[in-house]
């Protein structure tokens, strides 16, 4: 175990230059200098704390079989994220969205007569394949 109480740790490359960035001021980093850099649990999860080590300031863990859980400690998909996500640019997906508890409408007037504003998503089985909309 290392602790560091209001100062710099360097891992790696301990460099008295680094003192000086105000980013890393009263701060732990661990910081590599070329090359790739590795942390490795040989056989249980990495886990994420930010706040102190109470077990409600876990904010993600990797699991040993590859799954990547944030706001949640049991992620059960490669990503699997508990709260609302923010996307600034594109996103891609490959492959099916399942969208659980949107409305469901015949079509988009339908969808605006119920009160819907544009920019809702919702869903519709009338072409029989369950499509998502957005209200225009």
């Amino acid at each position: 175990q290392i602790v560091c109480n209001d100062s710099d740790l360097f891992f790696g490359a301990a460099d008295d230059g680094y003192t000086a960035v105000p980013e890393y001021s009263g701060k732990a980093f661990v910081q590599g200098n070329g090359g790739d850099f590795a942390i490795v649990n040989m056989s249980d999860n990495l886990e994420f704390y930010a706040g102190g080590r109470a077990s409600n300031n876990k904010h993600m863990v990797v699991t040993a079989s590859g799954n990547v859980g944030i706001g949640t400690t049991s992620p059960a998909t490669k990503l699997d994220v508990d709260g609302e996500i923010t996307v600034s640019g594109t996103a891609n997906l490959n492959g099916n969205i399942i969208a659980q508890a949107l409305p469901q409408y015949a079509d988009n007037n339908a969808a605006l007569l119920a009160g819907e504003a544009p920019g809702t998503i919702y869903y519709t089985t009338v072409s029989g394949d369950g499509i998502l909309k957005v209200v225009i």
